[in-house]
């Protein structure tokens, strides 16, 4: 049971965490609209969760504290290649809708 919940607590606290950076991107990039509104109300709320996730996580890996703390800060990075690529299609997408407009 132990390990079940090592790898629950891991895998769910990759996926806030990749979220909420991804959220915090897209946000920073201008595209607000792209993030929930309660991201946009108070995002310091999510990462106290991330947080607290990863603490657990960390808590609940034993030796293998490292190994965990590794992963999830490793996570920063699909979530800003997954960003950027959503930042991409949206300006190609607005880039289209200029040139349709200007036919």
């Amino acid at each position: 049971m132990n390990e079940l919940s090592q790898i629950f607590f891991l895998i769910i606290g990759l996926f806030i965490n990749y979220k909420i950076y991804y959220w915090t991107f897209i946000s920073r990039k201008g595209f607000k609209s792209e993030t929930p509104e309660m991201f946009l109300k108070d995002p310091n709320i999510y990462a106290i969760v991330d947080i607290i996730f990863f603490v657990i996580a960390i808590i609940y890996s034993g030796s293998f504290w490292y190994f965990v703390a590794i992963i999830y800060f490793l996570s920063f990075i699909p979530a800003g290649i997954f960003a950027d690529k959503k930042y991409k299609e949206i300006l190609s997408e607005l880039n289209e809708d200029k040139e349709n407009r200007e036919l």
